[in-house]
């Protein structure tokens, strides 16, 4: 029923609109009724959006269908969004076009993920990371990752997910992004936890615990308090746990959240329990029971009950351990009838929906077989006219015809012998010409072969060249490397010996003759492509010059640090010098730019 509108509309062509409107708004107002609020406005929201959609500019289509897919999405209708999704990346093509193609890209990948759609999920992730990677968003960048991280960890690969935790440390680390440290921190101290790396997962804590005290987010350091004696309780240290329970305890009571403390106190009794400080385990679990009730917490209720049953039963009291069992049996019966209630409820709006979408098609068609009925009348009387008219015609243009025939008739028994006598010399003539036209294209398809053949080996030549000097470059980097090893652990006396060969792997690194070598088989390749450049940016270094023509070969970042002697991040700047000295948009890839000129 959430999208009888969007079926009302899009079963009329755009005339018809403004009569189905009335008609959408009144059904829509009768599903929204049974709906809560939050349902409610996103449903006018899609609405509102929608109407804005059809008289729209192209340049703004793909920001609307990707704000209306984030509403689908957060109603569960994962499918409609997505096909909304794939209409915002079609027009994300358009010139002008706004709106982030890599948000898009992150918005398709949240939903795959909710659908258990992982690889698809980590495609679409990773199109974002690219994007932004091009742009040098590097805050988004480090989400992009922890979202693939997500991925890996929902399909159980602890190592993957835990690399790209560490690559968004690593970009949090270098911008000091304080919120986005912690958040880095709490992912990988889970995945230490899942693998029952306990040291390491108390470190990540501890670490995402200081950055909350410094920043004064309180709901955090309760938070990061309770994770922490949660490892602790998991490495049976009972009494360092309670202590980290109550300090999380005391933060929850201080800043009123309730719900956060029916689970500490709940932690606080389940850790006393395994104590044997049955007392101490009764009074929490009480507390936590009295905050549970209050607020209907049906699933709290019967984990407590649980863990009472087992805290009387260890102290003997087996009335009470029977009494908490039955409470636990009728609490966990009563979540699965709501649960089966709910989706019972689901099922038949599933049902109502898809029979109101059968009857609407089935008037549609009906609507057409008629309109198509009609068409084909008015088809067959058109068509009866037409060959009355064209009988009417033939006939006069027959009698014409008759007419000039005998005229010309005399003319062509003249005009026949001249005939005759031309085509005999013109027959010659276009020999000759034929034979000196043929062996012209022949010269020139010739030419060109020749000419392709020399471009395609000079290619070759350039691709083999620039493979050389990139693995003898990855070769001296690994050389140098070694030197500086082998520099740490030799005796003094061999300092300057080291030092030395250093400075001829360093002379050695990306040499002007590499560089000429390249230029010159580029220039062979791609003629004129300096001199426009020059002509464009006077201002351009040698530097410049040998960024564009690496970029223009679509090499990777990679490997143009490699063939610079540079690092990853000396490349992404010198990108954004480039794009600001040849005033080049953000949102213009340098690629395919370099490409046409």
């Amino acid at each position: 029923m959430n999208f009888l509108l969007y079926h009302v509309t899009h079963s009329f062509h755009l005339p018809e609109i403004r009569l189905v409107i009335p008609m959408a708004f009144f059904l829509l107002s009768v599903v929204c009724n049974g709906a809560g609020s939050q349902n409610h406005r996103d449903l006018l929201i899609i609405d509102s959006l929608e109407k804005e959609l059809i008289v729209a500019n192209d340049s703004i289509k793909a920001e609307i269908n990707n704000k209306i897919a984030s509403r689908l999405r957060d109603l569960g209708h994962f499918e409609k969004a997505k096909e909304y999704l794939q209409e915002a990346l079609r027009w994300t093509d358009q010139p002008g076009a706004q709106g982030s193609k890599s948000a898009i890209y992150l918005n398709l990948g949240y939903i795959n993920l909710q659908t258990g759609n992982y690889l698809e999920a980590i495609t679409a992730y990773q199109k974002a990371l690219e994007l932004q990677e091009e742009k040098g968003n590097l805050k988004n960048q480090a989400k992009t990752l922890d979202h693939i991280g997500t991925v890996y960890k929902k399909i159980g690969n602890y190592d993957r997910a835990a690399e790209y935790y560490r690559r968004s440390l690593e970009i949090r680390e270098q911008n000091n992004d304080q919120d986005g440290l912690s958040a880095s921190y709490n992912n990988l101290a889970i995945i230490s936890k899942i693998k029952k790396q306990y040291p390491q997962a108390l470190d990540y804590y501890t670490k995402a615990l200081k950055i909350s005290e410094e920043t004064g987010a309180l709901d955090w350091q309760s938070n990061q308090l309770h994770n922490i004696g949660v490892v602790y309780e998991e490495m049976q240290t009972f009494s360092k746990a309670v202590t980290y329970y109550l300090k999380a305890a005391k933060i929850k009571e201080k800043i009123n959240d309730h719900r956060g403390l029916v689970q500490v106190y709940q932690s606080i009794g389940a850790a006393y329990g395994k104590q044997k400080r049955f007392k101490e385990a009764i009074h929490y679990l009480t507390r936590s029971n009295e905050l549970a009730k209050s607020m209907k917490l049906k699933p709290f209720l019967a984990d407590n009950a649980l863990i009472l049953a087992e805290i009387f039963e260890q102290n003997g009291d087996y009335r009470k351990s029977l009494e908490q069992l039955k409470s636990y049996t009728v609490l966990k019966d009563s979540i699965l009838n709501e649960s089966n209630i709910k989706n019972i409820n689901e099922v038949q709006t599933r049902f109502e929906t898809e029979r109101k979408e059968q009857e609407n098609k089935i008037l549609k068609q009906e609507l057409q077989l008629k309109e198509e009925k009609n068409k084909a009348k008015n088809t067959a009387i058109f068509m009866l006219s037409l060959l009355v008219i064209a009988l009417i015609v033939s006939m006069f243009l027959l009698f014409y015809s008759l007419k000039m025939k005998s005229k010309l008739l005399s003319q062509n028994i003249v005009l026949l012998d001249h005939e005759k006598k031309l085509k005999e010399i013109s027959g010659k003539t276009k020999a000759v010409e034929q034979e000196r036209l043929e062996e012209r294209i022949f010269a020139e398809q010739e030419l060109n072969r020749l000419q392709l053949e020399k471009l395609e080996y000079k290619s070759r030549e350039l691709s083999t060249l620039m493979f050389q000097m990139l693995q003898k470059n990855e070769t001296l980097s690994q050389i140098n490397l070694e030197l500086e090893k082998i520099r740490n652990i030799k005796p003094n006396d061999l300092n300057q010996e080291i030092d030395n060969l250093r400075k001829m792997v360093h002379d050695n690194l990306d040499s002007d003759q590499g560089w000429e070598q390249i230029k010159l088989h580029f220039q062979e390749v791609h003629p004129g492509f300096f001199s426009k450049l020059e002509k464009a940016c006077p201002d351009l270094t040698q530097y410049d010059l040998k960024l564009c023509a690496y970029l223009r070969l679509n090499l990777s970042t990679k490997e143009i640090a490699n063939l610079l002697n540079i690092s990853i991040a000396g490349i992404n700047k010198g990108r954004q010098r480039l794009r600001k000295k040849m005033n080049i948009s953000s949102d213009t890839d340098l690629v395919e730019f370099m490409r046409g000129i």
